[in-house]
């Protein structure tokens, strides 16, 4: 049977509705202080300013970006969420961060496993349900990525989009954090649609539709989270090689044009508080003096303990990072990178007197190294070895795998493992 998009995105919105069913209200990855951001703006409609030192129950995410805090806040302004203290009483014996332990995994007492749709419950599953709309979004992302790089590849289009979306909509950790309250959902949206149109140009070149849609996705991203940046540098490449291999210098300098307006506009007034504010324009700094800092793990420490977590909480650690997947589905999953990382390097090889065609394997790659490298920058300051900071670009990652396995011609499908 053929599957198509509509059909891939039907059923990752239905497994996703039964993860958002299923995982108890504000027990999903740092969920509380997302909701929390949120429900402050609801009520007050102004941002709340960080001071270190003060216990909030938005914590570290009220340094955020806030576009997508500000999204979920008009949904949930018609709900009364005065009673959300009492959804977020403290289980005086979880154990969080450790995924070792079999007990106590819930942060917070719960009275019930599925509290009335009603009050900060009610608002905790409409947000959810809007992450996970916005997760629809990625997933299709993907496969229009996947598509492209088909295109320019000389693959297969159906077979290749398939996979690779299949490899993101069935990832247990990508619908757990697509079916809970998190920016993460609105960022891997912005950025899977900024990297299919950044291979749209490498193949089509620039047009002024393109050059804005590109300009309104970076100034989006940088406004949803800090790591929406990093889009900059690639889109920018792919710019540039269009304007050359096409000869549109005008339409080049037009997408920068547009880029730094939109910048200004939609991401400006937010960088403009962090300076006024906190004297940095990122507010990364103050983020940390509220999560906590930590001494740069060693060399050691992080080939070893940090990777093997990231590896992980990429596919699938639940709960408050405590709570595992089965030892077997990491091995194969591993088993499964390896395969494609290998089938990937031939492909790499054969292309590599080919510049139409080593070019958008490039551009992803770069993508991918970008997020890893800001990943660990991150890591050493702080404990943030956590694979779902590499969701953004999971439509460059995924398509890349699915590039590589196909490579191999082995019989692999989109198997749900979900």
């Amino acid at each position: 049977m053929k599957i198509t998009l509509p059909g891939l995105l039907l059923a990752f919105l239905l497994v996703g509705l039964l993860y958002a069913w299923a995982t108890p209200v504000l027990e999903a990855s740092d969920e509380p202080h997302h909701f929390a951001f949120a429900e402050f703006i609801s009520r007050h409609w102004t941002l709340p300013v960080q001071v270190p030192g003060e216990i909030t129950p938005w914590a570290q995410e009220g340094s955020q970006p806030p576009l997508y805090y500000i999204l979920v806040a008009a949904l949930i302004a018609p709900v009364d969420t005065g009673d959300l203290p009492d959804l977020m009483r403290p289980n005086p014996h979880a154990i969080v961060g450790d995924p070792s332990t079999i007990n106590n995994h819930n942060r917070f007492l719960h009275d019930t496993s599925f509290p009335p749709l009603h009050g900060s419950a009610l608002a905790i599953y409409v947000a959810r349900v809007f992450s996970l709309l916005l997760a629809c979004g990625s997933v299709a992302g993907v496969w229009l990525t996947a598509r492209e790089l088909a295109y320019l590849t000389g693959q297969n289009p159906e077979r290749l989009a398939l996979l690779a979306a299949g490899l993101v909509a069935f990832n247990p950790q990508f619908l757990f954090i697509s079916a809970s309250v998190s920016n993460d959902n609105l960022i891997t949206l912005l950025a899977s649609l900024a990297i299919w149109q950044m291979l749209a140009l490498s193949r089509n070149g620039l047009n002024a539709r393109r050059s804005l849609a590109l300009a309104l996705l970076l100034a989006l991203a940088a406004a949803s989270k800090l790591s929406g940046l990093l889009l900059i540098a690639p889109l920018g490449l792919a710019a540039l090689w269009a304007a050359i291999r096409f000869g549109q210098k005008r339409e080049f300098l037009r997408l920068a044009l547009l880029t730094g307006v939109c910048l200004l506009v939609i991401a400006g007034p937010w960088y403009a508080r962090n300076l006024t504010l906190y004297g940095e324009l990122t507010g990364s700094q103050t983020m940390l003096d509220i999560f906590g800092r930590r001494p740069a793990p060693s060399l050691e420490n992080l080939l070893t303990e940090e990777f093997r977590g990231l590896r992980y909480s990429y596919w699938g650690i639940f709960g408050a990072f405590n709570i595992f997947s089965p030892t077997l589905f990491y091995l194969a999953m591993d088993i499964v990178t390896l395969a494609g990382a290998f089938g990937l390097l031939r492909c790499l090889w054969q292309a590599r007197a080919k510049p139409e065609t080593l070019v958008p394997h490039s551009l992803l790659l770069f993508c991918v190294a970008l997020f890893l490298i800001a990943l660990v920058v991150w890591t050493l300051q702080t404990a943030a070895s956590t694979g779902r900071l590499l969701f953004p670009v999971s439509a460059a990652g995924s398509s890349l795998l699915a590039l590589g396995l196909l490579r191999l011609r082995l019989p692999v499908r989109p198997a749900v493992v979900a």
